[in-house]
């Protein structure tokens, strides 16, 4: 019977280590708006500060190109360049303190009108403006001082380019233009084949775009879009040996219609931090330690 407590004790303690993730965002637009910003208060700890059943951030949009209803952001694009952005934390970044340490984006979206073409025109990038110009209101984003990380994808119906997906570091953070230049990030890693299938217009995807700290300055960047039956589309993955290891900030750039989608619909955005778990060994050690301290308390009580 000790025996079976002490095992059911360690059990409970192992369990309180492996906590869940940590929400920070988790917005579907149910209150119609794009307006409210991440709070200081509430979303750091799951609460939704307005009652309105989301953990938000605003959302800006250069060109009047971004709008909202209820459950639905829509991006809307043009023959010139389009840019979406929110930032996703009050003022300081999330910051991957610990080997281990993760944050995962999610983002749902449906897009429309889309059409045959070899570039990798749509940008989803993941980003750290602590020393860089944060938007107050809708506009071009700046990204003079901003590092970080981007996607490029080809969105076309049949991938048609070798490498389709390809995940890069922003390594001119002098550069003005956040996402305009490829020139301003150097190749982590890439995925997908020439001929692949793409995007269907008025299909439902996934985005997750996850960076985890690897080391004292590596992190791993890793994008993966999947269908609406939960398959993998695309995924590409990379190594940073000099990595950025907090982020503030979620960004879009679409280049044009032709060469994207004519709308995006999103209907889902989440941030989540995932904190390092500490070595089986050292849980199970500390784990059955902390249940004989407890049996032994009981029995001298």
């Amino acid at each position: 019977m000790k025996f079976a407590r002490l095992i059911l004790s360690a059990s409970i303690v192992l369990g309180a280590h492996l906590a869940p993730a940590q929400t920070y965002v988790n917005d579907s637009w149910l209150d119609g708006t794009r307006n409210d910003p991440a709070s200081p208060t509430y979303s750091e700890y799951g609460i939704d500060g307005d009652l309105d059943l989301n953990l938000e951030s605003v959302w800006y949009g250069n060109s009047s190109s971004l709008s909202s209803s209820v459950g639905h952001l829509i991006g809307t694009t043009a023959a010139t360049s389009r840019q979406w952005l929110t930032h996703f934390t009050p003022s300081s970044p999330l910051s991957l303190a610990n080997i281990g340490d993760s944050i995962k984006i999610t983002l749902n979206f449906t897009p429309t009108t889309i059409l045959a073409n070899a570039n990798r025109n749509m940008r989803f990038g993941l980003f750290n403006y602590s020393a860089g110009t944060r938007l107050t209101t809708d506009a071009t984003p700046g990204g003079a001082n901003v590092t970080g990380y981007s996607a490029f994808i080809n969105f076309a119906p049949t991938f048609g380019t070798s490498n389709p997906l390809q995940v890069s570091e922003r390594t001119n953070p002098s550069s003005t233009d956040l996402q305009g230049t490829t020139g301003d990030f150097t190749l982590l890693g890439s995925g997908g084949a020439n001929g692949g299938t793409g995007f269907t217009s008025g299909a439902a995807y996934r985005l997750e775009f996850i960076v985890t700290r690897l080391g004292a300055t590596t992190v791993s960047n890793s994008v993966t879009f999947f269908d609406s039956l939960n398959a993998v589309l695309v995924t590409a993955s990379g190594v940073d040996a000099t990595g950025v290891l907090g982020f503030d900030t979620f960004a879009m750039r679409p280049a044009n219609t032709t060469s994207t989608a004519a709308t995006f619909d999103f209907t889902q955005f989440k941030v989540e931090y995932f904190g390092a778990v500490p070595e089986p060994t050292t849980l199970s050690l500390t784990g059955i330690a902390l249940a004989i301290w407890a049996c032994r308390r009981r029995k001298l009580a």
